[in-house]
């Protein structure tokens, strides 16, 4: 979860004055934009980034059932959806999937 302070002109645009302050956003859901070139030549920084952006399969079904268990869990979370008349299931669609064998990529000699 990522919580940021919302600016000013985004407050003013809010719903209501006493909600303003904190937005809460799931990264999942979210398009990271605006990364200027010297943060993507930042080592560092896309080191970091890449521990939230790539995980694996296993690790994104676990993460996606906490949260999933963390909102229906709370109080908070439950009046939230119903607020927006938002129902979610006890947990995540699963589906059968298969994997196909790799194509073999030919060339042609010049």
């Amino acid at each position: 979860m990522i919580a940021v302070k919302a600016s000013k002109r985004v407050a003013k645009r809010g719903p209501k004055k006493e909600e303003q302050g904190m937005i809460f956003l799931i990264p999942e859901l979210c398009c990271i934009t605006g990364i200027s070139d010297s943060m993507r030549q930042d080592f560092s920084l896309m080191k970091e980034m890449s521990v939230y952006t790539h995980v694996g399969p296993n690790e994104r079904f676990q993460q996606l059932n906490g949260f999933l268990n963390d909102i229906q869990g709370r109080e908070e979370g439950r009046k939230e959806l119903n607020k927006w008349q938002i129902n979610l299931d006890k947990g995540l669609v699963e589906l059968t999937g298969r994997t196909m064998e790799a194509e073999s990529i030919i060339y042609k000699d010049v």
